[in-house]
């Protein structure tokens, strides 16, 4: 039973090895890497979450291109991410900017899924940075939903929404029961208004993922630690 069990645990370690070698780590702060997340089929590792389906829609008078996009990685300590952070995202850098009679918008799209069973993603964190000058405005509206595939446009999990009028960097979150995987997604808009000195810009949009315990495998993990503890009892009155 023992060599049954030491056999199956080293199968199961070299498929969970394929797996990872299969995918790749995200790409991290190379220059207009938003080319090779929104090129099409990306798909990409952070810890224990996979990043894939990504798209991304530019329009307005003035519009911003995936090339001009530079994504990093955000996580704990240990997973490989540049900005260190509690839960594990991606950080979208790019120049959505308008002047006077302009306006910019740009749609990004992805789903987010836990790579191995045992844990639910239960929490969808959302900050941007931008800057506003006389009557423009910025805002960025966030939509998800779970489990993946999912039209993330009429999803439940509204983050929120930021509509700002001066220079404003903010963040929030949105809890849930807990999902296998989720699909976002965040309409990024900016409008320079009509004054001379009108101005707005959105720099930095980032987006957070949380996990927690499934319940069932917290019930298997209690379930083991019972057993163990009968098999330890049992020694002891054999001894």
């Amino acid at each position: 039973m023992i060599k049954k069990f030491s056999f199956l645990s080293v199968l199961g370690l070299a498929f969970a090895a394929m797996a990872a070698f299969a995918t790749p780590t995200c790409n991290d702060g190379t220059a207009g890497n938003g080319s090779l997340y929104f090129g099409g089929s990306y798909t990409c590792q952070i810890g224990d979450l996979l990043f894939s389906n990504f798209s991304y829609t530019a329009s307005g008078s003035s519009p911003i291109s995936a090339s001009s996009i530079t994504v990093d990685t955000v996580g704990p300590s240990g997973s490989g991410a540049s900005i260190n952070f509690p839960d594990i995202g991606l950080s979208f850098h790019a120049p959505w900017s308008a002047g006077p009679g302009q306006t910019t918008d740009g749609t990004i799209d992805f789903t987010v899924s836990v790579v191995s069973g045992g844990s639910l993603i239960a929490d969808l964190g959302l900050a941007q940075t931008s800057g506003v000058a006389g009557n423009g405005s910025a805002s960025v509206i966030e939509r998800g939903c779970g489990p993946a595939p999912c039209d993330a446009t009429g999803g439940s999990l509204h983050v929120m929404t930021f509509q700002t009028g001066s220079a404003d960097s903010a963040q929030a979150n949105t809890t849930f029961p807990g999902y296998s995987s989720v699909s976002v997604e965040k309409d990024i808009a900016v409008n320079g208004g009509s004054t001379g000195n009108s101005f707005a810009g959105i720099s930095v949009v980032q987006d957070t993922f949380s996990s927690v315990p499934e319940p069932v495998s917290v019930g298997l993990i209690g379930g083991a630690l019972a057993l163990l503890g009968v098999a330890r009892m049992r020694r002891r009155a054999q001894a």
